[in-house]
Parts: structure tokens; sequence; C-alpha cells
């Protein structure tokens, strides 16, 4: 390239790229060349290069009407002439197209390379990233429990209290992050099913703040703040990804403002966004602000600096309101303030029949109080459990007998069918994915014994919780499927559900 460029061959492409000609260049990424490259890139930026560097020495120069092919015989001779030995030169038709070909075939041959390379690089990050990011809520997890065990009997109600809610937060930290692997999964397979509805944005923002204040904000957090308009925004968009994205937004906000104890302020109005009226909804903080390195790459996987997160959330908030058919972006604060602003629009449904409806419904769902029973005339309603997990299986247990049901657990699905009578058990809580017979073969042999048994699958599959949340499997309610891991009062209202219903 040195040689190349004493020769003004380089200046020549530069020109040419700037009247509009595609060039495109494969050469090695050397310490020589490099001064080169950064020219072509400050003076020509839409010059395609390629790292050559397993490639043959030799030259190609083609455009659409010839082409010049030279060997280098002499790599460190100073003058081009020096440095080249047998060269070809044509301008008939069908050797320049055959060349151009064979120069299409090496571009594509290093464009897979550099491909596989950032793939493979972006692979070894993202096990890096996901060790610490496992590791961390482990270890106080580990510690403890270890504390509680050795000093179960001298340890107080207040210092248990803090120790559990610990616990929690952090058993939900690697849920969230579970999570976060499979959508990005999902996303890049195109498989992202969004579940979309009419729902009211005020109660679904509310919802998300309240729960970021309960888990997130410590002593040395900061306040959030949210102000939801007077006005019912209905919007059409799946209720769980978008409390998603707000709690993505507002933990962000919570990990870079929490140490100067600053305000996390949540606004939300009507905008005409394009011709089209659409939800605006800001997220602004007081923090450190948005990194100028980062900025150019803030929504792609792994755009993170900080030593903490995994820098998924924000890929797959951008995915999830793409996919609604909004936008999202951000800025940092201006006029002297610090922190930064995240930005998203969400269409507002034009629907005024489905509005009303759902404005009932909303309103309905507000004043109703939801009572369940455990019990039919002093009687315990009766749960039979089954997971080859014998650790889930005693919690599964204690969880529902603490919400006042009677539960029987087996680890072992041959024995459970074994135990099984009629009449014994209002509810079957099956695992799928078990050894010797899965839930569903379980279930189906125990339907013979008690056709009038009621089921509910869980399972920590994400394959299996899609494909059976998509359609129905053997005239099975989708609703009956649950994906673990789920909290204890979820499990207790889907199955008090299940019970009650028809």
């Amino acid at each position: 390239m040195i040689r190349v460029d004493r020769l003004g061959v380089i200046d020549h492409i530069i020109n040419a790229s700037q009247r509009g000609a595609t060039v495109k260049i494969i050469c090695p990424f050397s310490e020589e060349n490099s001064n080169i490259i950064r020219k072509i890139d400050e003076q020509a930026s839409a010059v395609k290069v390629l790292n050559g560097n397993h490639s043959p020495f030799g030259m190609y120069i083609i455009d659409s009407e010839k082409f010049l092919r030279a060997e280098v015989k002499e790599p460190q001779a100073e003058t081009f002439s020096e440095a080249i030995g047998f060269a070809v030169y044509s301008n008939s038709k069908l050797s320049v197209d055959f060349f151009r070909s064979v120069f299409e075939l090496l571009w594509n041959e290093h464009t897979l390379n550099e491909e596989l390379k950032r793939a493979d690089k972006m692979q070894k990050q993202f096990i890096n990233i996901a060790a610490h990011e496992l590791r961390t809520p482990i270890q106080p997890i580990l510690g403890l429990l270890g504390l509680l065990r050795s000093r179960k009997t001298e340890i107080k109600k207040q210092e248990l209290d803090a120790s559990l809610d610990l616990i929690m937060r952090n058993a939900l930290r690697l849920k969230r992050l579970a999570e976060d692997i499979l959508d990005v999964s999902k996303i890049e397979s195109r498989s992202l099913v969004m579940h979309k509805e009419l729902l009211n944005l005020n109660e679904a923002i509310s919802g998300a703040v309240q729960d970021i204040i309960k888990n997130q904000l410590d002593s040395r957090g900061g306040q959030i703040s949210y102000e939801p308009i007077e006005d019912t925004i209905l919007v059409e968009a799946d209720r769980f990804r978008l409390i998603q994205v707000v709690s993505n937004l507002l933990s962000n906000a919570v990990k870079f403002t929490k140490r100067n104890g600053g305000t996390i302020h949540i606004s939300m109005k009507k905008k005409d966004d394009y011709g089209q009226e659409v939800a605006l909804v800001s997220v602004k903080d007081t923090g450190i602000g948005i990194d100028p390195e980062i900025f150019p790459r803030l929504f792609e996987k792994f755009a993170s600096n900080s030593f903490q997160g995994t820098g998924l959330g924000l890929f797959l908030s951008r995915s999830i309101i793409e996919a609604q058919g909004g936008r999202i972006w951000a800025e940092n604060n201006t006029d002297g303030q610090n922190g930064a602003t995240f930005y998203f629009t969400l269409p507002i449904t034009s629907n005024k029949r489905d509005s009303e409806k759902q404005r009932r419904v909303i309103l309905k769902t507000k004043t109703t109080k939801t009572t369940t029973k455990t019990k039919d005339n002093g009687k315990m309603k009766n749960i039979l459990i089954v997971d080859d997990e014998p650790d889930v299986c005693t919690v599964l247990k204690q969880v529902l007998e603490q919400y006042g049901f009677s539960a029987d657990s087996y680890d072992d699905p041959i024995l459970a069918l074994e135990n099984f009578k009629t009449g014994l058990y209002e509810l079957l809580l099956l695992d799928i994915k078990m050894p010797e017979m899965n839930g569903f073969l379980l279930y189906q042999e125990m339907k013979k014994i008690d056709n009038k048994i009621k089921v509910c699958f869980l399972t920590a599959s994400e394959m299996y919780y899609e494909e059976f949340r998509k359609e129905e499997f053997c005239g099975l309610d989708k609703d009956l499927f649950l994906r673990k891991p789920i909290r204890n009062e979820d499990l207790f209202n889907e199955i008090s559900r299940i019970i009650n219903s028809n």
C-alpha cells in the first residue's frame, strides 16, 4: 500500500469514491498500512477496506472495463517497479468479468472470515460477562444461607428479614439474567412472540415503578417520581414486554444515580410523530450520563463499560419497542444538567369502540377484589406435585402449604402414578421434562384413573413453554403452562384460578 500510495493510486481511489464510485480494497492491516487506511477512512469513508493478511502476495486493480494483475516479487522493495514481477493488463470484457468474479469471491471469503471473528469475539465476551453476572448474585445467596444455617438459633427477626430480602433480590437478579439471555436468543432467531392486548399505559408504567422501588432502591438510592397524565392512554402492546422495557430503563437509571442520591423522573405525553398519534414516555436521571464512546452502539448487544450488567437490556428494549411499532432513543441532558434521558414511543390505539371496552375492563379490574378459596366446606384443596428435582418438590410443597393448600410431592413420576387414586387430589402440578415418563404421559395415565382431575404444567424449558403457549396441546388450554422460575404469589394465583375454573 505504501508503494501504491507513492504512485498516487490512493488519491485516485479517494477521488473516485468522492465522485460516487463503489470502491473495495483488500489489503493487509499491517502497521505500515495503518496510516494509509486511516487516510482513506477520513477522506472517503464510503470506501470499504477488508483485512487481507491471509491472501497471497499480489495486486488486482479492477473496474468495469479493464484490470491489472501484478505479482509481488520483492515485497520489501522501495519502488513499485522493483516490487512487481509478472503483470497482466487487459480490457477484454470476458477477462474483466472473470477477474471481477474472482475478486468478489475473495471479498465474500474475507467478509465471512471477519464476521466469524467478530462472532467468536462476541461469544467469548458474552461468556465472560455472563459468568460475572451469574457469580455476583450467587455469592451473597450462598454466603447468607451459610450464616443463617450456622446462627439459626441466635439470629434476630429483623436481621433475618433483611437477609431474606437480600437473598430474594439476588435470586430475582438471576431470574432476570436467564430471561434476558433467552430473549436475545429469540430475537436473533426471529422467534420472539408478542402477545398484544389493549392496555392502559399509565397502569403498566406505575406497576414497573413500584417494582423498582421495592426491589432495587436502597438506603443510598435516590428518588423516583412519576406523574401520570389525567387522560387514559391506551396502546396495543404486550404487557409483560412493555413492563420489561420500562424496568430496564429504570434499572439503568437507578444504577447510575444511586451513588449521588439523584432523582429519576418519568413522564408521559401524547405527541404527533410523523402524522401518527403516539405516546411519548421519557425516563430522565441525574446520574453520570452516557459515555461518548458507548453512544454510537448504545442499543447493541454488550454495549456497556460498566462493571455491572450484561449490556443486553437496551438491545432487548429496542427490539421490543420496534416490534410494537415504536421508536426508542437517548440523549445526554443539556443546560448544565447531569445525567441522560431515554425516550420511547408507542402508537396510541385508534379503535374507539375497543378503547371504550378496554377502559371499562380496566376500571372493573381496579375496583374488583379477587378472592380465592383454598377450602371447600372446611376441607383443604389437595394438590399433587411431581418434579424430578427433589429440592423443587420440597419448596413447592412448602409454598402451597403456606398458602393454605394440602400437598403431596414425588420426585419419581412412576412412583407418583402407582400411588395415585381417584378423588384424592383437586389438581396435578407437573414438571414436563422428567426421566422415564414426561409430564404429558403422566397426566394422560392419571386422567384414565380420575377423569375429573385438573392439571397445571411447570417447565424451565423455553422451547416447551413457547410451543405450548402458541397452540393447544392435547386439547389443553395454553394458560395451563407456567414457566420456572415463578414467584410464590404468582404460583398461588395461577393454581387458584385453575382450581376455581369450570
